[in-house]
């Protein structure tokens, strides 16, 4: 018999989904490119996205699953395991890029998450890169790096947490010094700006000619639900560079928009819009 704090809840994601929809709530526009099943849960995620992502470019193929996630919180919020079924994301492949070329040849930012297969990552940088347009590269896990690129040349923007950034440059995060060692080795692979996450700890980020810095976490955050955390923060410093922010502003707002999800019950938080993402950094300086 379960004890009666147990609880069951669903909600939409996806690490690209939850970035578009914050986007989207602090009023860019927002296209998303992907496939999913023709199924219950592409219809429970197409009602919740529908008011704030343009999903005519989502390809829902008949017979396949859509990506789910499953996630076991213990008591204070934290993840205790995870279960996954990705498999449809093996249908993005170049050509389905390339079916789709327009919509990347007029982006002002492009973000692709690691859920992709290894030669679509590195096709869509190869775009982006062709067109001069900005590209973001967000990790899904530490077991999926091996997706990553080589190098970052043509990424505007690369963003992990601790155990991703281990993972890809072989760096083991011990303290500040290995921390900041990290991000500096993704910036001399190439990135243009990179922030590596580490939850309470607050973040380390740096950009090319601009030297890096750690950057402490919100204080005193009260954690209803980790999920969806780290596409806030992701979603907060993309926010800030489409709106052409300083680089300690642009992490500044991250960070907020992580604390304010942190304290969420929702994977992306119904309230946010610009004026409320800007009040609530305000607050903070």
């Amino acid at each position: 018999m379960g004890r009666s704090d147990e609880a069951v809840s669903v909600s939409v994601g996806g690490v690209a989904r939850n970035v578009a929809e914050n986007l989207g709530r602090l009023g860019h526009p927002v296209s998303l490119l992907t496939v999913a099943g023709n199924d219950a849960d592409w219809q429970r995620i197409e009602e919740a996205s529908a008011n704030h992502i343009d999903l005519t470019h989502v390809a829902r193929l008949p017979g396949r699953t859509t990506g789910s996630y499953s996630a076991v919180l213990n008591p204070d919020g934290e993840m205790a395991v995870a279960l996954a079924d990705m498999d449809v994301y093996d249908e993005l492949s170049p050509a389905f890029i390339d079916s789709h070329a327009a919509a990347l040849a007029g982006a002002a930012l492009i973000v692709i998450d690691l859920n992709c297969p290894a030669e679509t990552v590195q096709h869509v940088r190869e775009i982006a890169r062709r067109n001069g347009t900005p590209l973001a590269v967000v990790p899904v896990s530490s077991p999926k790096m091996d997706r990553m690129p080589d190098n970052l040349d043509g990424v505007s923007w690369f963003i992990c947490n601790r155990d991703e950034a281990e993972a890809y440059t072989g760096i083991t995060i011990r303290d500040d010094a290995t921390w900041e060692q990290a991000v500096q080795l993704l910036l001399k692979k190439g990135a243009g700006s990179a922030a590596v996450t580490a939850g309470p700890d607050g973040v380390m980020a740096g950009s090319q000619g601009g030297g890096v810095h750690r950057c402490p976490a919100v204080p005193r955050v009260r954690v209803e639900d980790v999920t969806g955390a780290g596409d806030a923060f992701v979603s907060g410093v993309l926010h800030g560079h489409l709106e052409g922010r300083p680089f300690d502003e642009i992490i500044r707002l991250g960070l907020v928009n992580a604390a304010r999800t942190l304290g969420s019950p929702h994977t992306v938080r119904p309230e946010l819009t610009k004026d409320q993402l800007e009040s609530e950094t305000e607050e903070l300086q």
